[in-house]
């Protein structure tokens, strides 16, 4: 006997992980930092964010070719571990190394959240064509969602702890 899934766990699933995908829209609370930290000017600290956010729209392409090649759920985890990746090779970035801010966070992190992000939208629109709007919605909204709340908590965290692991 087949098992059925049910449809709000995926729904739940892919609102979650969306909601870590939302991170690079809260990029104006890291930028003083890395601007400080690495004596940047205002224009060459926000290149990591414009970087993601050209890439993403790249990103969502190979996703939904990855997609018939890989299958939705190992999409999903590639772009999610890539986006991990590259955002932990921006923290590590070396003082004479800033341009690594602008691979891990902009180039990788744009690549992977933009693979997962496409998928993390459409999958729960195949489980609910009952109410596809309403599940792009959630699927969506989650991401504003992820802004206003990370925002303090990064920001918390920077101020205490700095921009370095």
């Amino acid at each position: 006997m087949k098992k059925i899934q049910n449809r709000y766990a995926i729904l739940a699933i892919a609102s979650i992980v969306n909601f870590v995908h939302g991170n690079p829209y809260i990029w104006t609370v890291f930028q003083p930092y890395v601007q400080r930290e690495y004596d940047l000017s205002v224009a060459a600290s926000s290149q990591p964010f414009t970087i993601i956010i050209g890439i993403f729209a790249v990103g969502n392409m190979i996703g939904g070719y990855l997609q018939h090649r890989l299958g939705a759920k190992r999409t999903i985890l590639v772009g999610s571990f890539v986006m991990c990746v590259g955002f932990f090779l921006a923290g590590i970035a070396p003082y004479d190394m800033p341009w690594m801010i602008s691979v891990g966070y902009g180039v990788l992190g744009g690549l992977g959240s933009g693979c997962a992000f496409s998928l993390l939208v459409a999958v729960p629109q195949a489980w609910f064509p009952d109410k596809r709007g309403l599940v792009t919605g959630i699927t969506v909204g989650v991401v504003g969602i992820s802004g206003v709340l990370m925002n303090p908590l990064c920001d918390f965290t920077l101020a205490t702890h700095g921009y370095h692991f």
